[in-house]
């Protein structure tokens, strides 16, 4: 196999949004990184990691444990792969800040307040934890997206002041804890430029602590000009800079395979151009975490033939199946593409149209004619793929899921239009209503056991009550529909109020799919 022309190939997995991964699932996933020429893996994990003198941190979300996480350092070492650790130390501890006993260092919103002492010995115990389960003496330590930074308990304490100095502290505080352990530390980039948008900043005049390398990340371009853009005034901060791309697992449950590639590609064109030595594909989990990171298997295989030189659709087709004995075209089914779901842009209506309610419909507007039927056309192509474990429950529960959106997708359209037209059309969809939940089980029962063969227990939760509680209200519709047939009531309130489009193009609807990945506000309007 041809070496990659990059220092550092690898991924990063998104473990912090409810999807915890299973320690033998990670080995597994280290297995094939080594079979693809991938040399790291770095575990995203918020505050689902044990951590000491921090009972409360990741309590009750699957956190590693600190042997978990040593043994899983000595198994990706034994296979040529350097496991990174990747944490927080600025934001994005939304989950943490649950717990009354860290509401001292909170800003707002998920960010840490920069200047509480409290703040720095909680990242003393991160570094002096992790430094005691991992060889690697790199750590990836976030503070990406802290949009609200000094504006909570910050600015209550020393009133405004210039943000780049507030990020710019924090930096070298936490660099210096990070050198107490002789670590050297990565950082997302886009803090420095969101700060920069609000000022003058002579990017080559930022003292960045030695230790710190940052990492420019950007998963959404199908052309390499904005990538070459991107790194070059990364550059300009600090030489050797790394690079994050985006292998799509973080809009639903199906994965965006076709995008994946299309951003992938000129990516790693334009890190070799500017001598880029260090690329990541990351895999997000955002909203839930719902999508298996294996269903992008032919994704991670294209991205590390990219970084080798290979960029011959063809060829990569066939030394994938070569590898790993199953189609590329058989696994690209995963991304639904008998639907919209493939656009070049990412759409996601496997999610919120499986989660729009039958009455409410806040997504009705969106309901694209013929679509019901394509996903049950999807559903017949994924059951008749024959792939063995551990990737036949990817193809078993995208079918049910499948089977699920051919009756669920627009049966909220349905039965208004239904509604307006006559009792008889409403009760002639009351059979929907029960096919419906019947499908929903056999989607629930088919996606516990992918969740619960990739990931720890914690978390599915979540999609208990996301699952359960669309049963329960798809069982209520029906009652409601019973109800006003039987007349017991004369109207159906939740039926007489007009469908809005959710984009807020009332004069101008656009029917057109589109990404919405808020279950929260895709199942209601209503406070949750």
């Amino acid at each position: 196999m041809q070496e990659s022309a990059f220092e550092t190939l690898g991924l990063m997995i998104d473990c912090s949004r409810n999807a915890v991964m299973k320690p033998e699932a990670v080995r597994f996933l280290i297995d094939r990184m080594e079979q693809m020429g991938y040399n790291t893996l770095m575990l995203y994990t918020e505050d689902t990691y044990e951590v000491e003198n921090q009972p409360y941190f990741g309590h009750l979300r699957g956190r590693y444990s600190a042997d978990e996480l040593r043994a899983l350092d000595d198994y990706a070492a034994a296979h040529h792969v350097t496991l990174i650790p990747c944490v927080q130390t600025l934001a994005h501890l939304n989950a943490l800040m649950r717990w009354p006993q860290y509401s001292e260092i909170r800003d707002c919103a998920d960010i840490l307040c920069v200047g509480e002492e409290k703040v720095y010995d909680l990242i003393r115990d991160l570094f002096s934890t992790l430094s005691k389960c991992f060889r690697s003496k790199l750590i990836h330590v976030g503070m990406d997206e802290a949009g609200m930074l000094g504006r909570g308990r910050y600015f209550d304490r020393n009133g405004a002041q210039p943000r780049m100095e507030i990020l710019l502290a924090h930096l070298r505080r936490v660099a210096q804890i990070a050198d107490e352990f002789g670590f050297s530390l990565l950082m997302w980039h886009d803090m420095f430029f969101k700060i920069a948008d609000e000022g003058k900043v002579d990017f080559e005049a930022l003292q960045i602590p030695r230790n710190i390398r940052l990492v420019y990340w950007n998963y959404y371009c199908g052309s390499q000009g904005p990538y070459d853009g991107g790194i070059e005034k990364s550059q300009q901060i600090q030489p050797d800079v790394w690079f994050a791309g985006g292998i799509w697992t973080w809009t639903g449950f199906a994965p965006h395979l076709t995008h994946s590639l299309n951003v992938s590609e000129p990516a790693v064109r334009s890190c070799l151009e500017h001598g880029v030595k260090h690329v990541i594909f990351t895999l997000w989990g955002d909203n839930g975490g719902e999508c298996s990171r294996f269903s992008v298997l032919p994704g991670m295989y294209a991205a590390a033939e990219f970084a080798r030189g290979n960029f011959d659709r063809a060829q990569i087709k066939a030394g994938f199946r070569d590898l790993f004995g199953v189609d590329w075209d058989d696994f690209a089914l995963l991304e639904l593409p008998e639907t919209r779901n493939t656009a070049m842009r990412v759409n996601n209506p496997d999610k919120y149209m499986l989660y729009n309610d039958c009455l409410l419909g806040c997504m009705d507007g969106k309901a694209y004619p013929g679509d019901a039927a394509a996903y049950a056309r999807c559903a017949a192509r994924l059951r008749a793929v024959r792939v063995a474990a551990p990737y036949a429950v990817l193809f078993e529960s995208m079918a049910a899921l499948c089977d699920v959106l051919a009756v669920k997708y627009d049966i909220g359209v349905r039965t208004r239009e239904a509604y307006r037209t006559s009792k008889d059309a409403l009760r002639a969809l009351l059979p929907d209503y029960d096919e419906l939940l019947a499908r929903l089980q056999v989607f629930y029962d088919a996606y516990e056991r992918q969740w619960m063969a990739e990931n720890k227990p914690h978390g599915f939760d979540v999609q208990d009550l996301r699952l359960g509680g669309l049963m329960q209200r798809v069982r209520h519709a029906k009652r409601v529909l019973e109800r006003y047939l039987a007349d017991e009531t004369d109207r159906i309130e939740e039926l007489e109020a007009p469908v809005l489009e959710v984009n807020g193009r009332v004069e101008e609807p656009e029917i057109e799919p589109f990404s919405y990945n808020a279950w929260s506000s895709t199942a209601t309007s209503n406070c949750i």
